[in-house]
């Protein structure tokens, strides 16, 4: 940990494999993360900011309860296991390790800030089978605020906790950047679907590999990696550039294994399918009809993409699968594990654990 560390740092192949072996089963570990969030919310409820409104804090709460405890909990882990992983074994104190369940926390509500106007954006019915926060009665656009109020969330806890170390100033800038370009992500997704027609210029594979970078792998994935190196004291240029385009991959690969779980479940059309084809979504599978499909195809796909009704839902599925599109899913993905198997091969073993154990949180295997 930054704040207290010793001058002199070494990454031993054995203290790496040591932590590893002492990290906690899934369960566990969101247990221990979640039994943070009364401490949070109490620093952040009872901030000087809502001294003068208490019924203020009780609506701030409201917000906090509803939103962000709903939410997955891969980036908690990207942060915990990282940390873990690269820190230094006589710094993981009790104190640093607390601190790091903080940093997951900050993290946490950055992204709910972001998921939170994207619903809005969307027009988006659910979340985590219940309602989006814009449609619970009485929020409406008072979402956009809510948002903001979350977002500066993060910056309080970030300043309450870690304004003495000396990953405070990269943190803070990390933060700023991911919400940046969350929202040129979302800028880009937006041209995909204007007035709740889809429009399918943008719908090709280099626009959507630029549009996933912004909007998901360098908010959902990257950001939370860099956070745990700058928190183990390895956020140096160097490393970022050894370990970039693994990240920058696996941040792809989770975008495009969310798209197919949208539609498929183990190979089967889900029960229930998202909501990517009704709200015209510029999705892996999407790009796939119109780059690969035939003319038939396409001209289904683009009569049907985008609108409203089970049975131009169940046209579009159709052609997912008269595509093989999950074959085709599954061919990427074991392409994808083998570039990243030969990248970490070449790396530090300290950050080849690193990228293991990111791999173990957010790329099914």
């Amino acid at each position: 940990m930054l704040c207290l560390r010793n001058a002199k740092r070494r990454f031993a192949l054995s203290k790496c494999f040591t932590t590893l072996q002492r990290r906690v089963n899934g369960d566990e570990k969101k247990d221990n993360f979640v039994s943070v969030f009364p401490e949070v919310l109490d620093i952040l409820t009872n901030s000087s900011v809502y001294s003068n409104v208490p019924k203020f804090s009780n609506h701030f709460a409201e917000v906090m309860e509803f939103n962000v405890l709903k939410e997955k909990r891969f980036r908690p882990s990207i942060i915990m296991d990282t940390y873990t992983t690269l820190e230094a074994s006589e710094n993981l104190t009790e104190e640093n390790l607390h601190l790091a369940k903080i940093l997951a926390w900050c993290v946490e509500l950055l992204h709910t800030s972001i998921i939170i106007n994207d619903d809005l954006m969307d027009s988006s019915q659910t979340r985590a089978n219940e309602i989006t926060w814009y449609r619970k009665k009485g929020v409406g656009l008072n979402a956009v605020n809510d948002a903001t109020l979350v977002l500066e969330g993060a910056f309080v806890l970030l300043k309450k906790y870690f304004s003495n170390c000396k990953a405070y100033l990269p943190l803070s800038d990390l933060f700023r950047y991911i919400n940046m370009m969350a929202a040129v992500g979302q800028a880009l997704d937006w041209k995909s679907n204007i007035n709740g027609n889809a429009v399918f210029a943008p719908f090709t594979m280099d626009k959507y590999k630029t549009t996933i970078g912004y909007k998901g792998s360098i908010p959902f994935v990257e950001g939370p990696f860099r956070a745990a190196l700058i928190l183990s004291d390895n956020g140096s240029e160097s490393t970022l550039r050894e370990v970039r385009d693994v990240v920058m991959k696996l941040g792809e690969a989770f975008q495009i294994d969310n798209d197919v779980l949208d539609i498929f479940e183990n190979g089967k059309v889900r029960k229930q399918i998202g909501n990517d084809i009704s709200e015209g979504k510029c999705t892996w599978l999407a790009v796939q009809v119109l780059q690969n499909g035939n003319e038939e195809q396409r001209r289904i796909f683009k009569n049907n993409y985008g609108r409203i009704g089970d049975e131009f839902e169940e046209k579009i599925v159709a052609v997912y699968k008269e595509m093989n599109l999950f074959e085709k899913y599954l061919a990427y993905r074991d392409e994808t594990l083998a570039y990243i198997h030969e990248r970490t091969r070449k790396m530090t073993p300290s950050l080849r654990n690193a990228s293991i154990s990111l791999v173990e949180n957010i790329f099914p295997l």
